[in-house]
C-alpha cells in the first residue's frame, strides 16, 4: 500500500493525464498559420489601392506564432506580429503608388511555414447598354442583299445594281438602312409582315445574288500560371511537347487571330502584351470591353500569356501570336444576349481587311479569324459562304464552332466552308452537346473534365458581372466556342513555326485535318468525329500524338 503523499501524487498526475486528453493534448500541439483569403483584388478606378488579409493562428490556446509578410513590391500594415492560439490579425496590403493593373504577390511566413497570397488589380467594367442594343428588336424586319460577282455583265455596275434593288424595296414600302461597298452587302428593312414578300421580290432580280433575313446569332459558349494544373485541354492534348517546337523556333512575323464576339476584357491581367486594338461594330469605337465573358474566356484559350506565374496558359502564348479582338454584340451583362447576322459578317469583313461601310480600315488584317458563335439558320449560309470566300482569296483561316445543340447538322458558318470544330471531353469522346454531321473538319478539346476537377470543364480568363461592373477573373465554361480557338491557335501556330502555309487556308485545313487522323477514338465515324482529335504535338511534332510516343 503506497503512502499517503504517494497516493497524492498519482492521483495528481492522473488528473494531469486526463486534463491532456480532454484539451487534445494541447502541449503537443503546434501553431499553426493560416491567411484569408487566397487571392484578393483591387479595384483601380475607385477606393483604396489595397486589400485587407487576416491572419490567424490556429493552433491551441497556448501556442505562440510570430509572423511576417514579404514580398518584392506589395507592403503590408503591420509586417509582423505575434498572435496567441485562436488569435487573428487584419493585415492591408497595399499596392506600389505607380501600379498599374497586373497581379502581385507575396508571402506571410511563420517558423517553416510559408502561405503565398495574389493580389489582382484591375480596371471596373461600367455596363452601359448602347442604342444600337435598343435596336435589335427591329432586326426581325431587316434583310441582307448581296449582289453578284458579275453585273457588268448584265449591263450594271455595283451602284446601279444597288439602285436597282433599292427600287424594289422601296416599292414594297421598305427603306434601305445602309449600302455596302464593292462586295459588301446592303442591308434593308421590310414594312411590317411584309419581309418574306420583300425577300421573294429580291431574289428575282438576275443583279441579287442572295436576299436572307437579318438572323440573330447566338454565342456557341506545365508552365507556372498558377491554374494551369486545371487546363487538361492543355496539358492531356499535347501542348506542352508542341510548346517546345515553338519555343526553338526562330521568332517569324506575327501571325493575328481575330476573335469575332462580345468583346474582350483588353485590362485583364493575363493578356498582357497579347491584344492588338480592336474595334466594336455596335459602336464604332475601338472600346471593345463588354459585361459579358464569353469572348474574353475564347481569347485566354488562344493567347492567355504562358509562364508569367498569373492565372492559365493560351494554347498558342508566344510573342508572336497576338489576338484582335472584333465586337459584335452590344454592350450587355445577359449571357444569352444575341447579335445579328449583319453585325457579324460585317465583323469578318473588317476582321480580314476587307472594306466595310461606315467603319475605318483595319490596320492589323487577321491572318485567322475565330467565331465561336453559330445560328442554326439555314437560310444564313449564302450570306456567311461569300463572306468566307473573300477571306480565304486573301489568305485567311476562318474557323467557326460546330453549334452546341448535340444534333447531326452543323451551325452556321460552320457549315458554310468555314474550318469546323466540334468539341470532345478529356477520353477524347465527343461531347454529348457538340453538333456533328457532314461537313465537320475535326474535334477539339471543349468539353467535360476528368471527374473530381476543380473546373468540370474549360479554365480560361473570364469576367464575373454583379453590381454593375464586372471583375476580372478565370472562369469555367464548356461547348464547342471552347474548342474552336484551340484550332484556331493551331492554326497561327503552324503559320509562324511552317511559314509556307501563311496565306493558304486550303494547306492549313489539310495539315489540320491530317494530322487530327492520327486520333481517331473508339467508334470513330467521320461525321461523329471529322477527320479526328487534333492534338498540338501531332500537328508541330512527329514524336507524339497528345502526348502518346510514337514509335520511331
Amino acid at each position: 500500500m503506497l503512502p499517503r503523499h504517494g497516493r497524492l501524487w498519482r492521483a495528481l498526475l492522473l488528473v494531469s493525464l486526463a486534463t491532456l486528453v480532454v484539451t487534445g493534448c494541447d502541449f503537443f500541439r503546434p501553431a499553426r498559420l493560416t491567411v484569408t483569403p487566397a487571392t484578393a483584388y483591387v479595384d483601380l478606378s475607385a477606393g483604396p489601392r489595397s486589400a485587407v488579409f487576416t491572419v490567424r493562428n490556429d493552433g491551441p490556446a497556448r501556442s505562440r506564432l510570430e509572423w511576417a509578410f514579404t514580398s518584392s513590391s506589395l507592403t503590408a500594415y503591420p509586417a509582423a506580429g505575434t498572435l496567441a492560439g485562436g488569435g487573428a490579425q487584419e493585415v492591408v496590403v497595399a499596392l506600389p503608388a505607380s501600379a498599374g493593373v497586373g497581379t502581385f504577390t507575396g508571402d506571410f511566413a511563420a517558423d517553416d511555414t510559408s502561405v503565398p497570397i495574389i493580389l489582382v488589380s484591375y480596371v471596373d467594367v461600367a455596363c452601359e447598354p448602347e442604342l444600337a442594343f435598343a435596336a435589335q428588336a427591329s432586326a426581325a424586319d431587316e434583310v441582307l442583299v448581296g449582289y453578284r460577282d458579275d453585273v457588268g455583265g448584265l449591263g450594271l455596275t455595283r451602284s446601279s445594281a444597288s439602285d436597282a434593288a433599292a427600287a424594289v424595296v422601296v416599292a414594297a414600302g421598305g427603306t434601305v438602312i445602309r449600302r455596302g461597298l464593292g462586295s459588301e452587302h446592303d442591308l434593308v428593312r421590310a414594312p411590317p409582315g411584309g419581309r418574306d414578300a420583300l425577300i421573294d421580290a429580291l431574289r428575282r432580280r438576275p443583279e441579287v445574288a442572295y436576299a436572307v433575313p437579318n438572323a440573330p446569332i447566338s454565342r456557341a459558349a506545365a508552365p507556372n500560371d498558377p491554374f494551369y494544373d486545371r487546363q487538361w485541354n492543355l496539358s492531356a492534348f499535347g501542348a506542352e511537347p508542341a510548346w517546345s517546337v515553338v519555343d526553338a523556333a526562330t521568332p517569324p512575323a506575327e501571325v493575328v487571330v481575330a476573335v469575332i464576339d462580345d468583346g474582350v476584357a483588353v485590362d485583364h491581367p493575363d493578356f498582357a502584351g497579347a491584344l492588338l486594338p480592336g474595334w466594336d461594330v455596335f459602336d464604332g469605337d475601338g472600346d471593345v470591353r463588354n459585361c459579358t465573358d464569353h469572348g474574353t474566356h475564347v481569347a485566354g484559350i488562344v493567347v492567355a500569356a504562358r509562364g508569367d506565374a498569373v492565372g492559365v496558359a493560351g494554347a498558342a502564348s508566344t510573342p508572336w501570336v497576338r489576338v484582335l479582338p472584333v465586337k459584335a454584340w452590344p454592350n450587355t451583362a445577359d449571357a444569352t444576349a444575341t447579335t445579328t447576322l449583319d453585325a457579324v459578317t460585317r465583323a469578318m469583313r473588317w476582321a480580314g481587311g476587307l472594306s466595310v461601310a461606315g467603319l475605318p480600315a483595319n490596320p492589323n488584317p487577321a491572318q485567322v479569324i475565330n467565331m465561336s458563335l453559330g445560328t442554326s439558320s439555314g437560310g444564313t449560309s449564302t450570306a456567311f459562304a461569300t463572306v468566307i470566300d473573300e477571306l480565304e482569296a486573301l489568305g485567311v483561316v476562318v474557323v467557326a464552332a460546330a453549334g452546341n445543340a448535340g444534333t447531326g447538322a452543323l451551325d452556321q458558318p460552320a457549315g458554310s466552308g468555314a474550318i469546323a470544330v466540334g468539341s470532345v471531353d478529356h477520353d477524347y469522346l465527343r461531347s454529348t452537346f457538340s453538333n456533328f454531321g457532314p461537313g465537320l473538319t475535326l474535334m477539339a478539346p471543349g468539353g467535360y473534365a476528368p471527374s473530381g476537377s476543380t473546373c468540370p470543364a474549360i479554365t480560361s480568363t473570364g469576367i464575373d458581372y454583379f453590381s454593375g461592373t464586372a471583375t476580372h477573373t478565370w472562369t469555367c465554361k464548356a461547348g464547342t466556342s471552347m474548342a474552336t480557338p484551340y484550332a484556331a491557335a493551331a492554326a497561327a501556330l503552324l503559320m509562324g513555326v511552317e511559314p509556307e502555309y501563311r496565306g493558304d487556308p486550303d494547306a492549313v485545313e489539310a495539315r489540320l485535318a491530317g494530322t487530327a487522323a492520327l486520333l481517331r477514338p473508339p467508334g470513330y465515324d467521320a461525321e461523329a468525329y471529322g477527320a479526328g482529335v487534333l492534338c498540338l504535338d501531332a500537328l508541330l511534332t512527329t514524336t507524339s500524338v497528345c502526348g502518346t510516343p510514337v514509335a520511331p
